[in-house]
């Protein structure tokens, strides 16, 4: 019987670039209307890619990472329609929020609730003064 921690030194661990490259190819694929298997197999490529670049390999990395569903969802059919399917439910809901935010805006409305907006460039920051 190993280790406990032999077990971790087979794990993926995606840096936050990676999984960013991934969920910005998951939101192209929407946009797009990319047919699922076309898009699993612009998906697997680009996560295969990213798994090089750890010295990792994407059947390992399945065999290895079960429960990970990004990366499941390149070699399942299943796993990669329902993330699909959570990023298009997420675009359409941002859509939604932006839609409603501009036609707060048009209505005259200085703010909309639910969005955030940058402070005016002259506003100073709060200091430990302001609190004496």
């Amino acid at each position: 019987m190993g280790d406990f921690f032999d077990d971790f030194t087979t794990k993926v661990v995606l840096p936050p670039e990676a999984m960013a490259k991934l969920n910005e190819l998951l939101v192209t694929l929407v946009a797009d209307g990319t047919p699922a298997d076309d898009g699993q197999a612009r998906y697997a490529e680009l996560l295969s890619a990213l798994l090089a670049e750890q010295g990792a390999d994407l059947a390992a990395a399945a065999r290895d990472n079960p429960g990970f569903a990004y990366i499941a969802a390149a070699t399942d059919a299943g796993q990669f329609g329902a993330l699909l399917a959570q990023t298009g439910a997420a675009a359409a809901c941002a859509a939604d929020a932006e839609a409603k935010a501009d036609a707060a805006r048009a209505g005259g409305a200085e703010s909309v609730p639910g969005t955030w907006e940058a402070p005016p460039p002259d506003a100073q920051p709060e200091t430990e003064e302001d609190y004496a």
